[in-house]
């Protein structure tokens, strides 16, 4: 025996998601609160109701959508937040104070804030501009998203989008300054003064400055002083051979550190490209991966500049999602000169 569905009329299906979204949005305290939340949880449930009437599919097959909907909005926003804003929700509201309240507030608000890379590479690990995201929840949850093309938003996508690319970049910059950055070295091979300073580039190099002074002098002696006192002490003891050896050698040691340094003076004078060091390649792969997150400025796009730069980005070494490429790529299918990105306020 089989159970017939009971088809939802366009009204039906309306008035359901109408009262559903009553109960479901986020109450705002001030009058004239714009909720990026509520705005985008509307977009989707009529996204929700088109597919289901398209589908002849009744209630259940509604509601399970727009839980879908409302789960899928949640997740981001949450995984997105600053880590500084999670701990505060943790806390009761009786016990915040009104900065702290106004905070979280905020933050239920928003699915997604910008987060300035460049700033956060500076700052480290406690800027408010280092996006707090376990960026494999996040692919996981665009995966599915991906996979219903009947509730694809461009303000979504664009979120989805810039989280990937925001997260890439912050991850790639704390690498750089943990791994690549000539600083000096624990046991392990890492920046000694990365966690001590929580990834600020300031105070680790404001901690570094004395063991630069230190090496440098070290360098001095151990170039310019004890080197030569030795040869000399060699030729004050009549110890000829042994004399002419060291300073043979010696000479010989800063004939090539001089002639060195010449090679790559001269190149410079002829324009030639003198060779990079690790950290400076991979400054610039981070300075070009940064032009692709300036790409992503709201409230409009222009996807095809977008590509251009992530292409531009890759081929310097860059390594993206693919499931940007997979959104912009729509996106220019869709028009290839502009994609609003920002919530359309009624």
């Amino acid at each position: 025996m089989t159970t017939e569905i009971e088809v939802l009329t366009k009204e039906d299906a309306l008035a359901f998601t109408k009262l559903w979204i009553d109960n479901s949005l986020e109450p705002t305290r001030g009058r004239w609160t714009f909720s990026q939340a509520n705005w985008l949880l509307g977009q989707l449930a009529a996204k929700c109701v088109a597919e289901t009437l398209r589908e002849g599919g009744d209630q259940p097959a509604l509601q399970e959508r727009l839980a879908y909907a409302y789960d899928l909005l949640r997740s981001v926003r949450l995984n997105a937040q600053r880590r500084a804003v999670e701990n505060l929700t943790y806390k009761n509201w009786e016990d915040l104070d009104e900065s702290e309240q106004r905070i979280v507030e905020n933050a239920r608000h928003e699915i997604w804030r910008r987060h300035d890379p460049k700033i956060a590479y500076k700052e480290g690990l406690q800027s408010e501009h280092m996006p707090g995201i376990d960026k494999e929840v996040i692919r996981s949850r665009c995966a599915e998203y991906l996979d219903k093309p009947w509730l694809r938003h461009p303000v979504l996508d664009w979120i989805f989008v810039d989280i990937l690319v925001s997260t890439e970049i912050a991850l790639f910059g704390e690498h750089i300054k943990q791994n690549v950055l000539p600083f000096p070295r624990d046991g392990l091979g890492m920046n000694s003064g990365y966690i001590r300073t929580q990834g600020n580039l300031e105070k680790m190099r404001e901690a570094n400055k004395t063991a630069m002074r230190d090496t440098a002098f070290l360098n001095f002696l151990f170039t310019w002083i004890v080197p030569p006192a030795l040869i000399a002490a060699a030729f004050y003891f009549k110890w000829t051979i042994t004399g002419f050896v060291l300073l043979g050698i010696y000479s010989l040691l800063i004939a090539w550190g001089l002639a060195a340094k010449a090679v790559i003076g001269v190149k410079r004078m002829l324009g030639k490209e003198v060779p990079k060091s690790a950290s400076d390649i991979a400054t610039d792969i981070l300075w070009e991966m940064c032009k692709v997150w300036d790409e992503l400025e709201g409230p409009t796009v222009n996807p095809s500049m977008l590509r251009e730069a992530l292409l531009k980005s890759r081929a310097k070494g860059a390594v993206w999602d693919t499931a940007v490429f997979s959104i912009v790529d729509r996106a220019i299918l869709v028009d290839p000169a502009v994609w609003v990105v920002q919530p359309l306020r009624d």
